[in-house]
């Protein structure tokens, strides 16, 4: 992979912990509001003019629409989470700590260069090396995790035929 796209798939991927949070929060207040749904008692409320509010039924629909987005959520903050634990054991494994700190910086954080070169006490142009050498290795073993993912797509296509594949997935 080039340079701008590994270091556009780190911010998105690194940016994916602001979308944990507020996931987390989002999913905080839903619970909250799942609790102050009350289950009004059966024969409904009335109103003036005589009609009656089948508020029951009403409820139920509210409760069972926030169990959707509850349940929506968990998804999103587990498939969020999956995907940053991964790319910072990839990190982890593959960068020393200075390299991995810029990177985390740069593309987590957002700070410029100015910020990281104080926070590191190297030289700008240093801090340069260190964050293209993090960038190309990253890009090295971003290429060969996609030729591993298409050859596996290559002998699945080969091995299956697409009714065997959608029986399968259900």
């Amino acid at each position: 992979m080039d340079r701008k796209n590994v270091e556009g798939f780190l911010k998105k991927v690194l940016g994916w912990e602001k979308s944990i949070a507020q996931e987390q929060m989002r999913l905080q207040r839903l619970q909250e509001k799942m609790e102050y749904i009350a289950l009004p008692n059966a024969l409904g409320v009335r109103y003036s003019g005589g009609k009656t509010a089948d508020s029951v039924a009403y409820a139920a629909q509210q409760r069972e629409e926030y169990q959707k987005e509850i349940a929506a959520c968990y998804e999103k903050i587990e498939t969020y989470k999956a995907a940053v634990c991964r790319l910072h054991r990839l990190l982890y494994a593959v960068l020393e700590e200075k390299e991995r700190n810029i990177i985390l910086w740069r593309c987590g954080e957002g700070l410029n260069w100015t910020q990281i070169v104080i926070r590191c006490n190297y030289a700008r142009s240093h801090c340069f090396r260190k964050y293209n050498h993090a960038l190309e290795a990253l890009g090295e073993i971003f290429e060969e995790e996609l030729a591993e993912v298409n050859q596996k797509k290559k002998e699945m296509e080969k091995d299956e035929t697409f009714g065997d594949f959608l029986v399968r997935m259900m």
